[in-house]
């Protein structure tokens, strides 16, 4: 099984660049987080691989529809539902207080399971089956999310746009004004270019997640952690600015 261990590299002029190698992995790789979404098709064997029809054309959707239908996903008691529990589980697998963040990227339901098994005690389930009901819970939503929309969703174009749509309805951060010293105007433009990189993941795991529910809940992980560390990162840039 692949496996790697995060370390913090990003500081406060350096970290919007997101540079990660997740070569040999089936995860997206986050340095360009407007790519396309083509990274939505699943693997070939997956279990999670959708109904999707195979060798004809999507039918063509126009900018208006696309949003019309964006947004009912958006609304939908499933999707909220789904991104609730996606998180839930992302952070429960790999809770925050575990240092030691080796992340698994499971090629399969298979390999998700063993790695469970065999780390049921660094997370936050009681044990393998509340997991798999946890898990279950998300693969339901999505399947559902799936069947309803699967017009829209097959087409690449049309996740990517939904991605975008998902991450226009962020609260941007704007500008930041000049806070009372230089190493607080620092600490906040850090942390909020933090937050904007992890809505950004966070959206593209949450569409990954129509698709294929175990790489993304991998991807959300690593996200999650990711951003906890490139946060704390600011704040010991901070503490240092004030001591000098």
């Amino acid at each position: 099984m692949k496996k790697f261990t995060l370390f913090m590299l990003l500081s406060i002029f350096t970290f919007s660049a997101c540079n990660k190698d997740l070569t040999d992995a089936t995860l997206p790789t986050p340095e360009d987080e407007t790519q396309s979404v083509e990274l939505l098709k699943p693997d070939q064997g997956s279990e999670d691989t959708p109904n999707f029809t195979k060798g004809e054309t999507p039918r063509g959707f126009t900018n208006a529809e696309k949003a019309s239908i964006s947004q009912a996903i958006l609304e939908s008691p499933d999707f909220i539902a789904l991104r609730s529990k996606l998180d839930s589980l992302a952070q429960k697998l790999v809770p925050e207080d575990v240092e030691s963040r080796e992340i698994a990227l499971w090629n399969d339901e298979n390999e998700l399971f063993d790695w469970v098994d065999k780390n049921i005690h660094k997370t936050g389930f009681s044990n393998t089956a509340a997991f798999a009901a946890s898990f279950q819970e998300v693969k339901n939503l999505s399947a559902s999310l799936r069947i309803e929309y699967a017009d829209f969703l097959e087409a690449e174009d049309n996740r990517n746009y939904f991605k975008g749509f998902i991450l226009d309805k962020e609260p941007g951060g704007g500008e930041i004004a000049p806070q009372s010293t230089i190493c607080l105007t620092n600490l906040t433009r850090c942390t909020v270019a933090a937050k904007e990189v992890y809505d950004q993941r966070a959206a593209t795991a949450i569409v990954l997640a129509l698709v294929s529910p175990v790489t993304a809940v991998a991807y959300l992980i690593y996200a999650q952690a990711d951003y906890k560390q490139t946060v704390d990162g600011c704040f010991k840039t901070y503490n240092n600015c004030n001591i000098k």
